[in-house]
């Protein structure tokens, strides 16, 4: 990805590079697994819905789109043999109508939790959290749910913090139902 900062903000978009997503406004590192894989830009616009009716002249045109929205989706990594994935998204403050300017992970998982029970086809419920943890380096809050959706039960964990006026949201979801979720916390790690 082509690194490129949000309108107004001292937010930039991490970097990836072979299997290590880097960000440096997050302060962490993830390294994925050799058989993961990293979505595009192109392919992170199509997941948050922006992507099908534009046309972007390059790949940093498309990097500046993303980093203008209200919720970024700055990487998404996938297990390309299992549905294993990790999602690393930030929050603009500014710009998201759901969360005041001053809110805090706490907000955060408040309104998550209010909006997780409105969706008909999952349900979610927590197994743990929020509670105090550190990945990467950082301090997140952290929650852990089990999500029942159709004949099938995955397990979601969600990592929270405050960056700036950012929310920065790092969600693994995993249905390998004989791993532990908190075992991807080891593919992180701080920015040396």
């Amino acid at each position: 990805s082509t690194p490129a900062a949000g309108e107004g903000t001292n937010f930039k978009r991490g970097t990836v590079e072979g299997n290590v997503y880097t960000s440096e406004f997050g302060g962490f590192k993830l390294t994925a697994p050799d058989d993961w894989k990293f979505a595009t830009d192109e392919q992170i616009l199509q997941v948050m819905n922006i992507g099908a009716n534009a046309v972007y002249s390059d790949k940093a045109d498309a990097a500046l789109e993303i980093a203008n929205q209200a919720t970024i989706s700055d990487a998404i990594c996938m297990n390309s043999s299992s549905t294993e994935n990790i999602t690393i998204s930030y929050e603009n403050l500014a710009k998201n109508v759901a969360l005041p300017d001053d809110a805090s992970a706490e907000d955060y998982f408040a309104i998550a939790d209010r909006q997780f029970a409105l969706i008909p086809s999952m349900k979610y419920t927590k197994v743990s959290g929020p509670e105090n943890t550190t990945l990467g380096g950082n301090e997140y809050l952290r929650a852990v749910y089990d999500v029942d959706y159709g004949n099938i039960t995955l397990k979601q964990a969600y990592y929270v913090r405050r960056v700036d006026d950012f929310i920065n949201v790092i969600s693994v979801t995993s249905y390998a139902p004989d791993k532990d979720i908190l075992s991807y916390e080891e593919l992180f790690s701080a920015i040396d």
